[in-house]
């Protein structure tokens, strides 16, 4: 099965804290050993959270 490089907003987990309807795709976290409900990736922080880059 191969993993997809992509993720929309809308099916993010809910933890992290982004506008769900402002882009259409988000940045897909690599978390390694960990589920992908527990990491936020870094560029979704900035630019979602921060707003240091579009």
């Amino acid at each position: 099965m191969e993993v997809k490089k992509h993720l929309k907003r809308l099916p993010a987990p809910r933890s992290w804290s982004i506008p769900r309807k402002t882009h259409f795709w988000i940045v897909r976290p690599s978390p390694g050993p960990h589920g992908i409900g527990e990491s936020v990736p870094l560029g979704s922080i900035l630019r979602d959270m921060l707003k240091v880059c579009d």
